[in-house]
């Protein structure tokens, strides 16, 4: 660039006014700059409008913690080793263990679905899924790897060694040694599975991709 339209541009310096040592996430909610930092040897906080608007109690979540959802901020905050949401200034979903994040679960997400906060959580050693206001999982020994398709919650849930789909509350791909790894291909299910050690793709009932190894 040639600097002939720095004119039409704007800069904004955040953060600078309260001497954070370092900004870890920046993020755009409503419109207005969002952003997760940290003063030396204090707790992260989370910034919004310029005002300090919660702590964040493990600076891990502070690298992929702060999230919009509908245009309102939401944060993972904890206490008393219980961890929960904060979303637009209010506690939701008290109680967890732990909240799972892709750094410590790869079957863990956190983001927000339209005005709908999608999550993986710990609780009395059982995992479960939060979508919205469902909370799904307690009749399966594990689930992970959540997915909204057509505005329906999908997972994988596992039942002993046997892994497989839940979409819309029904099951999906037991007829295979695993299935896992739900998405959304063009608003229909999708998923991979294996059978006695190959994988290949499902998708609309029909299998994609055996012809490979793997």
């Amino acid at each position: 660039n040639d600097g002939s339209n720095q004119e039409n541009l704007r800069f904004i310096e955040i953060g600078k006014e309260n001497n954070y040592d370092y900004i870890f996430k920046l993020v755009d909610i409503g419109g207005k700059p969002a952003y997760t930092a940290e003063k030396s040897g204090q707790k992260a906080v989370v910034v919004y409008e310029n005002k300090e608007i919660g702590n964040i109690e493990n600076q891990l979540f502070a690298f992929n913690n702060l999230i919009d959802v509908g245009g309102k901020p939401a944060f993972l905050a904890g206490e008393n080793g219980k961890y929960y949401f904060i979303l637009d200034g209010k506690e939701i979903w008290k109680g967890y263990d732990t909240v799972l994040t892709p750094a410590t679960f790869m079957g863990a997400r956190i983001e927000a679905v339209g005005d709908k906060l999608l999550f993986v959580a710990l609780k009395n050693n059982k995992t479960v899924i939060v979508f919205g206001d469902q909370e799904r999982g307690y009749d399966y020994n594990m689930v992970s790897f959540p997915a909204v398709i057509g505005g329906k919650l999908a997972f994988t849930a596992t039942v002993g060694t046997k892994s497989f789909i839940v979409y819309d509350g029904k099951e999906f791909g037991k007829e295979y040694t695993s299935a896992d790894q739900p998405f959304d291909a063009g608003g229909k299910l999708a998923f991979r599975a294996s059978n006695f050690g190959q994988s290949f793709l499902v998708y609309d009932d029909k299998e994609i991709g055996k012809e490979y190894e793997f």
